[in-house]
């Protein structure tokens, strides 16, 4: 049960990074001249194109995908001491934030 429950929390706080890094970035690319590198996609949006059924996978992993990971780390986060438990969340959270940063900035127009 103790598991379940780190899972749980892990989870939870992947899904609360991963939507802040993604307003961040949405908020840094309305003010900044993004993107760095040209569009080399197509057009990829669901409402107005029509698109393969892998772009809609692509798109749920990742809006997923970092929380994911977060809940299987978590599962590795029962016995492990506060240090390294503190040292392992902060790197998480930079990973996030930098897998959506580096996305909005380098592709995203």
């Amino acid at each position: 049960m103790k598991r379940a429950g780190w899972v749980v929390a892990y989870l939870i706080a992947g899904l609360l990074v991963s939507w802040q890094a993604i307003m961040l970035s949405y908020w840094l690319a309305e003010r900044l001249s993004w993107p760095l590198v040209s569009s080399w996609h197509g057009c990829w949006d669901i409402e107005h194109c029509a698109v393969r059924w892998w772009v809609y996978l692509a798109m749920a992993l990742f809006a997923i995908g970092p929380s994911i990971a977060w809940a299987a780390i978590g599962l590795r986060q029962v016995s492990v001491p506060l240090r390294r438990r503190t040292v392992t969340l902060l790197a998480m959270v930079t990973a996030t934030v930098l897998f959506y940063l580096l996305h909005y900035a380098f592709v995203w127009p």
